[in-house]
This record gives structure tokens, sequence and C-alpha cells, in this order.
């Protein structure tokens, strides 16, 4: 028998079997590590933003979306429900920040625009605004005005990064260089998503990708 006989072929079983399980395993460890980041993501943004009936009704909306996310985890079009929410979580903070009236009127232009499409969180702003009272005089933004364009789309793309981070700090940190390059302007995070390589050893490594509109 040659040196490729049974004890081969079971040695060259078994070493496969174990980096198939390791795999498995750091892809958990990894899946757990975004999720408990993602709840101190929320956490953190229910102190920093203002305290106001806006605010705290669009983060519970946005946190039963995630939840939502995260109860199906496990199905097929589970990872792109993820970036999804994540890229509909960034407009949502972007747009509630500043002045009520004008952050209800972004919301309505996302609302228009499906850029926020994911249940119950749709729904919950979309009734939210709809109680508000209709203001009788004039603010800085007028809701009858048409959506501006924006003045310029920037995509950014991050270095590989280990793991333990997320599109929403990613693309908000890369927004930086945006905003330095266009100073005094809005800057929105418009779509997130990610790539992902691993080496021989089974280390993996992530890649960001961001867009974002200047306004």
């Amino acid at each position: 028998m040659g040196e490729h006989g049974p004890n081969f072929e079971r040695e060259k079983w078994l070493k496969e079997q174990e980096f198939r399980e390791r795999e498995t395993s750091l892809k958990e460890r990894e899946t757990a590590v975004k999720e408990r980041e993602i709840a101190l993501k929320e956490k953190d943004a229910s102190r920093s933003l203002v305290t106001g009936p806006l605010s705290l009704a669009i983060i519970g909306a946005t946190i039963a979306g995630l939840a939502n996310v995260f109860v199906s985890y496990h199905n097929g079009d589970a990872e792109r429900a993820l970036e999804q929410s994540q890229a509909e979580h960034a407009r949502i903070v972007t747009a509630i920040n500043g002045d009520t009236n004008v952050a209800i009127y972004r919301l309505k232009f996302l609302l228009k625009t499906q850029l926020i499409a994911e249940e119950p969180t749709r729904s919950n702003i979309s009734n939210y605004i709809d109680q508000q009272p209709q203001e009788s005089t004039p603010t800085t933004v007028q809701p009858q005005l048409p959506p501006r364009a924006p003045l310029a789309k920037v995509s950014l793309d991050s270095s590989w990064l280990d793991g333990g981070h997320n599109q929403t700090e990613v693309c908000g940190g890369l927004s930086e260089q945006v905003k330095n390059k266009y100073p005094g302007k809005d800057v929105i995070i418009t779509g997130m998503s990610e790539n992902n390589r691993k080496d021989f050893l089974g280390h993996v490594t992530y890649q960001y990708h961001c867009q974002y509109e200047v306004f």
C-alpha cells in the first residue's frame, strides 16, 4: 500500500474535520461579538442623542427592527437583512439630529424614497409622524419643497480589519474624511456593505464599503 493508503486518508479526513469545526466555532463567536456591538451602539445612541419624544420613539422603533433581524438571523437572507438594518439605522441616526421639524421632514423623505423599508421600523416612524401637530408657521425647511439633489456622492472603502468592528462604526468614522473634504456641508450615509476573507489558518478579516451623499 503506497503512502496514500487508508491511514493517510483517515488522517487527512480528521484534519479537514477539525478545520471545519474550528471554522464553525470562529463564525459563531464572530456572530456573538457583532450582536453585542450592535446592542452597545444602540445603548450609546440613546444616551448621546436628544432625549425628546422624537428620539425615544425613533430609537425604540430602530431597536425593534434590529431585534427582528436577530430573530431570523439563521435564515438564508439573514446576512443581507442585517446589512440593510444597519444601513437604515445609520440613516435614521443622521436624520434625527438637530431641530425636530427638520428631523421629521428628513424622515418623511427617507420613507418616501424607500430608504427606510424595514418593518416594524417603517410603520412606527410613519405612525409617529402622522400623530405630530401640523406647523402653522413656516420652518427652516418647507415640506412642500422637493428634496435637494446631493452636491456629491462619495464612496470609501476601509482597509482590511480584524473582527470586532461593524459597518456603522467604520462608515461613521470614515465620514470624517468626507466632512473634511466638504467643510460646512451635511454628510449622510446612504449605503454600507462588507467583504470578508480568510487565510489558510482560518483567520478572518473584513473590508467595509461606505457610500455617502453630501448636501
